[in-house]
């Protein structure tokens, strides 16, 4: 996929995924391919980030990286909707970072087969 950036909110992330899936299946699987083996170097390709933010991706640790990785690549080859939380660090505050990935299922009828996923991200301060 071209280096194409988008912004790292929850609308840049949306259009980032509305952009993706109007590509071939091959360039697709590319970019899942890509995001699970080195995510830190595909983030600042994909979306604009400040210094701050890549360094914040970094202190999250390998173990986080490789799970936010796999999670992220997981949705895409099931085409399941990426939704992006994020807070702004506080002024004066401890500032610790943290970050969270978790899947909504709603039904969507009564019949229980049928629902609708979700992948959450979250990235905060405490």
């Amino acid at each position: 996929m071209e280096n194409q950036q988008f912004s790292f909110d929850g609308p840049g992330v949306r259009n980032w995924q509305n952009y993706l899936y109007a590509q071939h299946p091959i360039v697709i699987e590319e970019e899942r391919i890509y995001i699970e083996t080195d995510l830190l170097g595909w983030l600042p390709e994909r979306f604009q980030l400040t210094a701050a933010q890549l360094q914040y991706a970094a202190d999250l640790g390998s173990a986080a990286q490789d799970y936010f990785a796999s999670q992220v690549a997981g949705a895409i080859a099931l085409r399941i909707p990426i939704l992006l939380e994020r807070e702004p660090p506080e002024e004066g505050g401890g500032n610790s970072k943290t970050g969270s990935v978790t899947q909504r299922f709603t039904p969507m009828s009564s019949d229980t087969a049928s629902y609708s996923r979700l992948l959450i991200i979250q990235f905060n301060y405490s």
